[in-house]
């Protein structure tokens, strides 16, 4: 069974196209959008384990331009 979790992302201005475009190119991210709010961007991912999804969300906070990160995993 696949890991599901949904990913809230901070980034340094004026970067946020930069790292979308980024998030975008990552296979477990299933989609990615520009948000109003706290964070500027959420990314909705899937990943076979819970190490592969903590990999990926490390993967995701690396992002060149990227302030934080913050995974909601699902159920």
């Amino acid at each position: 069974m696949k890991m599901r979790a949904c990913v809230l992302i901070r980034v340094l201005p004026p970067k946020g196209p930069t790292v979308l475009d980024a998030v975008k190119k990552i296979p477990e991210a299933k989609s990615a959008y520009f948000v109003f709010g706290r964070y500027d961007i959420v990314a909705f991912v899937e990943a076979p384990s819970y190490d592969a999804l903590s990999k990926l969300s490390n993967k995701l906070h690396a992002i060149a331009g990227t302030k934080s990160t913050e995974t909601l995993i699902e159920g």
